[in-house]
């Protein structure tokens, strides 16, 4: 069949085996030699995933930029430059320009600015409006956090559909305060929750979070979560986590560039291990399914590019449903 553009009436006119054909075979790959086809991605970090634009600016810690958004509001190019800045932070030194920020809490007053957290949003863009927070200007107000970065226990990269916890506590002491928790927006790459995600301090009380996460989608996320704390200020919690490598659940778009589309190379692995095992001719293919047992085993095997081949042509078929039924933005 000749390489051309087909309209979608054409392709509903198809039969599977002319659809198969229509996904073009590695040209450095064949049949005969049987030589392993490198899904290519070892190398390639994962695609970053942030609420947070990239701007090219100066990222010299400004102390007094993040003191001012702690305790009140700054700018949107002003916000996005702190978060870029934040997060090229490491833990130690993360920790030092906060607790300097903190220190700041009950030292501004700016009467009759902050916001009732009633109804709270319990949702918010990674880019925060700011709420204006540092209201009081209470002697003595003393905020203590556990730490500053979530990093879920893990020295390895994160695992894929897997949830893992971290928790956080918060102390605060000589003032009582409400409080919510803004959470970048929702995402199908992850799941992000902290429980309690509202609530109120009481003097001389500690309050201990617990976050929630599941990676969908091979990953590197950066994030930033702020506690809101009315009346007092805004507590920033850093997230940097990568994913384990996964052709399964990846993001397409690192396929297209410059106008031009590549096929991801582990469909093209399996469309010529599904040929060769005779899939176009086998009854109910398709709709046989495999155990889990081994299509995690085959789909482990993918991920780590030892995978040499399946005769079952069913677990194979089964392995393309599952790879496009776990895409982060489905597009069957």
């Amino acid at each position: 069949m000749s390489e051309q553009l087909l309209s979608l009436d054409e392709l509903e006119g198809l039969s599977l085996e002319q659809l198969v054909a229509l996904i073009p075979m590695p040209p450095t790959t064949t049949l005969e030699n049987k030589r392993r086809i490198t899904l290519g991605r070892s190398d390639t970090p994962p695609p970053r995933k942030s609420s947070i634009p990239c701007l090219q600016s100066d990222s010299a810690i400004n102390q007094s930029l993040i003191q001012s958004f702690c305790v009140g509001d700054i700018g949107k190019e002003q916000r996005i430059q702190l978060y870029q800045m934040l997060l090229k932070l490491e833990s130690l030194q993360l920790g030092e320009v906060l607790g300097k920020a903190y220190q700041s809490f009950g030292e501004v007053s700016t009467p009759d600015s902050s916001p009732s957290v009633d109804s709270p949003r319990k949702k918010s863009s990674g880019l925060l409006k700011g709420l204006k927070i540092g209201s009081r200007n209470a002697k003595g107000i003393s905020v203590m956090v556990s730490k500053h970065t979530l990093d879920f226990g893990l020295k390895e990269p994160c695992p894929l559909k897997e949830e893992v916890t971290d928790e956080i506590t918060v102390t605060i002491k000589n003032v009582k305060s409400k409080f919510v928790f803004l959470l970048p927006p929702e995402s199908s790459s992850y799941s992000l929750k902290v429980t309690p995600d509202t609530g109120s301090f009481k003097k001389k009380t500690e309050v201990k979070f617990v976050f929630s996460l599941t990676m969908n989608s091979a990953i590197y996320l950066e994030e930033i979560v702020s506690l809101e704390i009315e009346g007092i200020g805004r507590v920033l919690f850093i997230i940097k986590l990568q994913t384990e490598r996964s052709v399964f659940g990846e993001e397409l778009s690192q396929y297209y560039s410059g106008g031009k589309v590549v096929i991801p190379p582990v469909l093209e692995q399996m469309k010529e291990f599904f040929i060769a095992n005779n899939g176009l001719a086998t009854p109910e293919i398709f709709r046989i399914t495999s155990s889990d047992v081994d299509l995690l085993q085959i789909k482990d095997q993918i991920n780590r590019d030892v995978f040499e081949g399946a005769c079952d042509v069913h677990l194979i078929a089964n392995l393309i449903k599952t790879w496009f039924r776990e895409l982060p933005e489905p597009i069957l």
